[in-house]
């Protein structure tokens, strides 16, 4: 299967800390449909944030999208994305992020060329039929 993997340099917030500018890579694996990996770097430090593809592309379109850890939205004239981490647990701000808008559509296009969006279960449904085969006969 095909990977898109996409970098640029973008404003991070982290709690706690001034904000700075770090390395962002959008990764899309067609053999995973529903999930885009950000990947966020910054000198040694990495962190990896598994994202659903449906929440970027509603986020965009709606201007808001997501419940759980991670929130997205787009500023009022829409040129930017905001990706907001959250530990709800504890009612706060984790880290926020800030893309470009039509970076993150363009990346969002070529991984419909891939795999259209309402199409991820033609891929995953026979991974889902062999794991059923293997739990029922025991392996």
């Amino acid at each position: 299967m095909k990977i898109i993997d996409r970098h640029i340099m973008a404003h991070a917030v982290a709690s706690g800390f001034a904000p700075t500018l770090i390395r962002i890579d959008l990764r899309y694996n067609a053999s995973d449909p529903y999930v885009v990996e950000m990947i966020a770097t910054e000198g040694e430090a990495e962190s990896v944030w598994e994202l659903s593809r449906d929440s970027l592309v509603q986020g965009i379109a709606l201007g808001h999208a997501g419940q759980g850890d991670v929130v997205v939205s787009t500023n009022m004239d829409c040129t930017r994305l905001q990706l907001t981490s959250d530990e709800p647990s504890e009612g706060r701000t984790v880290a926020t992020v800030v893309l470009p808008t039509q970076w993150v559509k363009e990346f969002l296009h070529d991984t419909c060329k891939m795999v259209q969006l309402g199409g991820e279960s033609r891929i995953m449904q026979p991974v889902i039929d062999q794991a059923i085969e293997e739990i029922l006969s025991g392996a």
